[in-house]
Protein backbone atom coordinates (compact mmCIF):
# COMPACT_ATOMS: atom_id res chain seq x y z
CA UNK A 1 0.00 0.00 0.00
CA UNK A 2 1.23 3.54 -0.77
CA UNK A 3 1.91 6.01 2.10
CA UNK A 4 -1.27 7.98 1.37
CA UNK A 5 -3.39 4.84 1.53
CA UNK A 6 -1.67 3.79 4.75
CA UNK A 7 -2.43 7.20 6.28
CA UNK A 8 -6.12 7.01 5.39
CA UNK A 9 -6.16 3.37 6.60
CA UNK A 10 -7.75 1.69 3.61
CA UNK A 11 -8.57 -1.97 4.14
CA UNK A 12 -8.59 -4.23 1.09
CA UNK A 13 -11.16 -7.05 1.18
CA UNK A 14 -10.41 -9.66 -1.52
CA UNK A 15 -13.25 -11.12 -3.54
CA UNK A 16 -14.16 -14.76 -3.06
CA UNK A 17 -13.38 -15.54 -6.69
CA UNK A 18 -12.81 -13.89 -10.08
CA UNK A 19 -16.57 -13.55 -10.69
CA UNK A 20 -16.76 -10.89 -7.98
CA UNK A 21 -15.00 -7.59 -7.40
CA UNK A 22 -13.02 -6.86 -4.24
CA UNK A 23 -14.18 -4.30 -1.70
CA UNK A 24 -12.28 -1.56 0.02
CA UNK A 25 -13.13 -0.28 3.51
CA UNK A 26 -12.10 2.76 5.52
CA UNK A 27 -12.92 3.63 9.14
CA UNK A 28 -13.84 7.28 9.60
CA UNK A 29 -11.63 8.78 12.28
CA UNK A 30 -10.98 12.32 13.40
CA UNK A 31 -8.30 12.81 10.74
CA UNK A 32 -10.92 12.11 8.03
CA UNK A 33 -13.36 14.79 9.23
CA UNK A 34 -14.20 18.11 7.64
CA UNK A 35 -14.95 21.29 9.55
CA UNK A 36 -18.58 20.18 9.69
CA UNK A 37 -17.64 17.18 11.81
CA UNK A 38 -18.38 14.50 9.20
CA UNK A 39 -16.18 12.65 6.71
CA UNK A 40 -14.52 15.04 4.28
CA UNK A 41 -15.65 14.56 0.68
CA UNK A 42 -12.02 14.23 -0.36
CA UNK A 43 -11.53 11.29 2.00
CA UNK A 44 -14.53 9.46 0.54
CA UNK A 45 -13.34 10.31 -2.98
CA UNK A 46 -9.90 8.86 -2.20
CA UNK A 47 -11.48 5.67 -0.88
CA UNK A 48 -13.43 5.25 -4.11
CA UNK A 49 -10.37 5.92 -6.27
CA UNK A 50 -8.37 3.34 -4.32
CA UNK A 51 -11.22 0.83 -4.36
CA UNK A 52 -11.76 1.19 -8.09
CA UNK A 53 -8.02 0.84 -8.65
CA UNK A 54 -7.99 -2.32 -6.56
CA UNK A 55 -10.82 -3.67 -8.69
CA UNK A 56 -8.82 -2.94 -11.83
CA UNK A 57 -5.82 -4.92 -10.58
CA UNK A 58 -7.92 -7.77 -9.20
CA UNK A 59 -9.66 -9.02 -12.29
CA UNK A 60 -9.65 -6.49 -15.14
CA UNK A 61 -6.03 -5.80 -16.00
CA UNK A 62 -3.99 -8.39 -17.83
CA UNK A 63 -0.41 -9.37 -17.16
CA UNK A 64 1.94 -6.50 -17.94
CA UNK A 65 -0.81 -3.83 -17.73
CA UNK A 66 -1.24 -0.98 -15.32
CA UNK A 67 -3.80 1.82 -15.03
CA UNK A 68 -4.37 5.42 -14.04
CA UNK A 69 -7.49 7.42 -13.24
CA UNK A 70 -8.76 9.57 -16.12
CA UNK A 71 -12.01 10.77 -14.60
CA UNK A 72 -13.95 10.08 -11.40
CA UNK A 73 -17.44 11.49 -10.83
CA UNK A 74 -18.90 11.48 -7.32
CA UNK A 75 -22.43 12.01 -6.03
CA UNK A 76 -22.60 12.45 -2.26
CA UNK A 77 -25.86 11.24 -0.76
CA UNK A 78 -25.51 11.15 3.03
CA UNK A 79 -23.08 12.29 5.76
CA UNK A 80 -20.62 9.97 7.49
CA UNK A 81 -19.95 10.77 11.15
CA UNK A 82 -16.84 9.70 13.03
CA UNK A 83 -16.98 6.00 13.78
CA UNK A 84 -18.54 5.11 10.42
CA UNK A 85 -17.01 2.28 8.43
CA UNK A 86 -17.33 2.93 4.71
CA UNK A 87 -17.20 0.21 2.07
CA UNK A 88 -16.94 0.70 -1.69
CA UNK A 89 -17.69 -2.10 -4.13
CA UNK A 90 -16.75 -1.44 -7.79
CA UNK A 91 -18.69 -2.82 -10.74
CA UNK A 92 -17.32 -3.22 -14.25
CA UNK A 93 -19.35 -1.45 -16.93
CA UNK A 94 -17.08 -1.71 -19.98
CA UNK A 95 -13.54 -2.61 -20.92
CA UNK A 96 -12.13 -1.35 -24.20
CA UNK A 97 -8.61 -1.62 -25.54
CA UNK A 98 -7.30 1.35 -23.56
CA UNK A 99 -10.14 2.50 -21.28
CA UNK A 100 -12.28 0.91 -18.58
CA UNK A 101 -15.53 2.27 -17.14
CA UNK A 102 -16.49 1.40 -13.55
CA UNK A 103 -19.24 2.41 -11.17
CA UNK A 104 -19.81 1.71 -7.51
CA UNK A 105 -21.65 2.62 -4.33
CA UNK A 106 -20.26 3.54 -0.93
CA UNK A 107 -22.18 2.22 2.07
CA UNK A 108 -21.96 2.82 5.80
CA UNK A 109 -21.94 -0.18 8.10
CA UNK A 110 -25.67 0.43 8.78
CA UNK A 111 -26.44 -0.16 5.09
CA UNK A 112 -27.04 3.48 4.14
CA UNK A 113 -25.67 4.41 0.70
CA UNK A 114 -23.62 7.56 1.23
CA UNK A 115 -22.19 8.05 -2.26
CA UNK A 116 -22.38 6.86 -5.84
CA UNK A 117 -19.40 7.05 -8.18
CA UNK A 118 -18.48 6.33 -11.79
CA UNK A 119 -15.02 6.46 -13.25
CA UNK A 120 -12.86 6.02 -16.32
CA UNK A 121 -9.43 4.39 -16.09
CA UNK A 122 -6.66 4.39 -18.67
CA UNK A 123 -4.92 1.09 -19.38
CA UNK A 124 -1.27 1.21 -20.40
CA UNK A 125 1.63 -1.23 -20.61
CA UNK A 126 3.47 -1.29 -17.32
CA UNK A 127 6.56 0.77 -18.01
CA UNK A 128 6.11 0.02 -21.69
CA UNK A 129 7.07 2.30 -24.56
CA UNK A 130 3.79 4.22 -24.54
CA UNK A 131 4.05 5.03 -20.85
CA UNK A 132 7.72 5.99 -21.08
CA UNK A 133 7.04 8.24 -24.07
CA UNK A 134 4.13 9.95 -22.31
CA UNK A 135 6.28 10.55 -19.22
CA UNK A 136 9.04 12.09 -21.36
CA UNK A 137 6.53 14.30 -23.15
CA UNK A 138 5.16 15.46 -19.81
CA UNK A 139 8.64 16.27 -18.51
CA UNK A 140 9.19 18.47 -21.56
CA UNK A 141 5.80 20.14 -21.02
CA UNK A 142 6.78 20.85 -17.42
CA UNK A 143 9.67 22.99 -18.68
CA UNK A 144 7.18 25.54 -20.03
CA UNK A 145 8.02 28.83 -18.24
CA UNK A 146 4.33 29.80 -18.38
CA UNK A 147 3.25 26.49 -16.77
CA UNK A 148 0.50 26.06 -19.37
CA UNK A 149 1.48 23.28 -21.75
CA UNK A 150 1.27 20.29 -19.39
CA UNK A 151 -2.36 21.11 -18.65
CA UNK A 152 -3.04 21.62 -22.36
CA UNK A 153 -1.49 18.22 -23.15
CA UNK A 154 -3.65 16.44 -20.58
CA UNK A 155 -6.74 18.20 -21.90
CA UNK A 156 -5.85 16.91 -25.36
CA UNK A 157 -5.58 13.38 -23.97
CA UNK A 158 -8.90 13.68 -22.13
CA UNK A 159 -10.76 14.86 -25.24
CA UNK A 160 -9.14 12.16 -27.36
CA UNK A 161 -10.46 9.53 -24.96
CA UNK A 162 -13.93 11.09 -25.07
CA UNK A 163 -14.08 11.00 -28.86
CA UNK A 164 -12.16 7.75 -29.35
CA UNK A 165 -12.00 5.54 -26.24
CA UNK A 166 -9.98 2.93 -28.14
CA UNK A 167 -7.57 5.36 -29.79
CA UNK A 168 -4.39 3.83 -31.19
CA UNK A 169 -0.99 4.40 -29.60
CA UNK A 170 -0.08 6.72 -32.47
CA UNK A 171 -3.12 8.90 -31.78
CA UNK A 172 -2.46 8.97 -28.05
CA UNK A 173 1.15 10.01 -28.65
CA UNK A 174 0.24 12.68 -31.21
CA UNK A 175 -2.39 14.20 -28.93
CA UNK A 176 0.01 14.38 -25.98
CA UNK A 177 2.80 15.94 -28.08
CA UNK A 178 0.65 18.48 -29.91
CA UNK A 179 2.29 21.60 -28.40
CA UNK A 180 5.61 20.06 -27.40
CA UNK A 181 7.98 22.87 -26.29
CA UNK A 182 5.85 25.47 -28.05
CA UNK A 183 7.37 28.26 -25.97
CA UNK A 184 10.70 27.77 -27.73
CA UNK A 185 9.34 29.52 -30.82
CA UNK A 186 7.55 32.69 -29.62
CA UNK A 187 4.90 34.19 -31.86
CA UNK A 188 6.57 37.58 -31.31
CA UNK A 189 9.61 36.40 -33.30
CA UNK A 190 7.50 36.60 -36.47
CA UNK A 191 5.73 39.48 -38.23
CA UNK A 192 2.34 40.16 -36.65
CA UNK A 193 0.43 39.64 -39.86
CA UNK A 194 -1.27 36.72 -41.60
CA UNK A 195 1.89 35.61 -43.42
CA UNK A 196 3.89 35.77 -40.20
CA UNK A 197 1.27 33.73 -38.36
CA UNK A 198 1.28 31.01 -41.01
CA UNK A 199 5.08 30.81 -41.01
CA UNK A 200 5.10 30.59 -37.20
CA UNK A 201 2.52 27.78 -37.21
CA UNK A 202 4.48 25.88 -39.86
CA UNK A 203 7.77 26.20 -37.97
CA UNK A 204 6.33 25.23 -34.60
CA UNK A 205 4.50 22.24 -36.09
CA UNK A 206 7.77 21.02 -37.59
CA UNK A 207 9.50 21.47 -34.22
CA UNK A 208 6.75 19.55 -32.35
CA UNK A 209 7.08 16.68 -34.82
CA UNK A 210 10.90 16.64 -34.67
CA UNK A 211 11.01 16.64 -30.86
CA UNK A 212 8.33 13.97 -30.68
CA UNK A 213 10.29 11.83 -33.12
CA UNK A 214 13.45 12.13 -31.03
CA UNK A 215 11.52 11.14 -27.91
CA UNK A 216 9.82 8.17 -29.55
CA UNK A 217 13.06 6.78 -30.95
CA UNK A 218 14.70 7.18 -27.54
CA UNK A 219 12.15 4.85 -25.93
CA UNK A 220 12.34 2.28 -28.70
CA UNK A 221 9.67 3.07 -31.29
CA UNK A 222 10.46 2.08 -34.89
CA UNK A 223 10.33 4.42 -37.88
CA UNK A 224 6.80 3.50 -39.09
CA UNK A 225 5.29 4.54 -35.74
CA UNK A 226 7.46 7.65 -35.52
CA UNK A 227 6.51 8.69 -39.06
CA UNK A 228 2.80 8.20 -38.35
CA UNK A 229 2.90 10.22 -35.13
CA UNK A 230 4.75 13.04 -36.87
CA UNK A 231 2.17 12.98 -39.67
CA UNK A 232 -0.62 13.27 -37.09
CA UNK A 233 1.10 16.05 -35.15
CA UNK A 234 1.32 18.08 -38.37
CA UNK A 235 -2.38 17.27 -38.98
CA UNK A 236 -1.74 16.52 -42.63
CA UNK A 237 -4.66 15.77 -44.96
CA UNK A 238 -7.25 16.35 -42.25
CA UNK A 239 -10.19 15.78 -44.60
CA UNK A 240 -8.71 12.62 -46.09
CA UNK A 241 -6.98 10.99 -43.11
CA UNK A 242 -9.25 9.91 -40.23
CA UNK A 243 -6.46 10.14 -37.68
CA UNK A 244 -5.46 13.68 -38.64
CA UNK A 245 -9.11 14.67 -38.63
CA UNK A 246 -9.53 13.30 -35.12
CA UNK A 247 -6.51 15.23 -33.82
CA UNK A 248 -7.92 18.38 -35.46
CA UNK A 249 -11.28 17.81 -33.77
CA UNK A 250 -9.61 17.25 -30.41
CA UNK A 251 -7.49 20.41 -30.70
CA UNK A 252 -10.52 22.46 -31.78
CA UNK A 253 -12.64 21.20 -28.88
CA UNK A 254 -9.90 21.92 -26.36
CA UNK A 255 -9.65 25.44 -27.76
CA UNK A 256 -13.40 26.04 -27.66
CA UNK A 257 -13.93 24.63 -24.19
CA UNK A 258 -10.91 26.00 -22.35
CA UNK A 259 -9.26 28.86 -24.25
CA UNK A 260 -11.70 30.64 -26.51
CA UNK A 261 -13.30 32.64 -23.69
CA UNK A 262 -10.05 34.37 -22.70
CA UNK A 263 -9.06 34.74 -26.35
CA UNK A 264 -12.40 36.43 -27.10
CA UNK A 265 -11.76 39.14 -24.52
CA UNK A 266 -8.79 40.38 -26.58
CA UNK A 267 -10.38 40.57 -30.03
CA UNK A 268 -13.32 42.12 -31.85
CA UNK A 269 -16.40 40.03 -32.55
CA UNK A 270 -15.96 40.11 -36.32
CA UNK A 271 -12.49 38.59 -36.04
CA UNK A 272 -13.76 35.98 -33.60
CA UNK A 273 -16.57 34.98 -35.94
CA UNK A 274 -14.06 34.59 -38.78
CA UNK A 275 -11.83 32.38 -36.58
CA UNK A 276 -14.79 30.26 -35.51
CA UNK A 277 -15.88 29.78 -39.11
CA UNK A 278 -12.39 28.62 -40.10
CA UNK A 279 -12.21 26.33 -37.07
CA UNK A 280 -15.63 24.86 -37.84
CA UNK A 281 -14.67 24.21 -41.46
CA UNK A 282 -11.73 22.07 -40.35
CA UNK A 283 -13.81 19.93 -37.98
CA UNK A 284 -15.78 16.78 -38.78
CA UNK A 285 -19.49 16.26 -38.23
CA UNK A 286 -18.68 14.35 -35.05
CA UNK A 287 -16.55 17.26 -33.89
CA UNK A 288 -19.40 19.65 -34.65
CA UNK A 289 -21.79 17.58 -32.55
CA UNK A 290 -19.35 17.50 -29.63
CA UNK A 291 -18.81 21.26 -29.87
CA UNK A 292 -22.53 22.02 -29.87
CA UNK A 293 -22.95 19.83 -26.78
CA UNK A 294 -20.42 21.89 -24.80
CA UNK A 295 -21.67 23.98 -21.91
CA UNK A 296 -20.24 27.21 -23.29
CA UNK A 297 -20.50 30.69 -21.73
CA UNK A 298 -23.30 32.81 -23.16
CA UNK A 299 -21.04 35.07 -25.25
CA UNK A 300 -19.09 32.17 -26.70
CA UNK A 301 -22.25 30.31 -27.69
CA UNK A 302 -23.69 33.49 -29.23
CA UNK A 303 -20.53 33.92 -31.32
CA UNK A 304 -20.64 30.29 -32.42
CA UNK A 305 -24.28 30.64 -33.46
CA UNK A 306 -23.48 33.83 -35.35
CA UNK A 307 -20.52 32.19 -37.07
CA UNK A 308 -22.69 29.27 -38.19
CA UNK A 309 -25.54 31.49 -39.38
CA UNK A 310 -23.19 33.64 -41.47
CA UNK A 311 -21.12 30.82 -42.94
Amino acid sequence: MDPFGAYLEYQFVPAKDKTEMPQCKMPIKQKHLSGAGVAHGGAVYSLVDYGFGAGMFWGILKDGESCSTVQLDMHYLAPCPEGSILTVTPKLLHRGRSLVRLEGKVHRQDGVCVAFASGTFNIYPRKGKLRRAMERFDRLHEEDPRSEELLYAHRMTAWLHKLAPDASEELQLAARAQHLCRWRIPRTDYPMDKAGYKRWRKDESAMHAELAGETLRAVGYEDPTVDRVQFLIRKKKIKADAGSQLIEDVASLVFLEFYFGDFAMKHADDKLVDILQKTWAKMSEGGHAAALALDLPYKTRALVERALSES
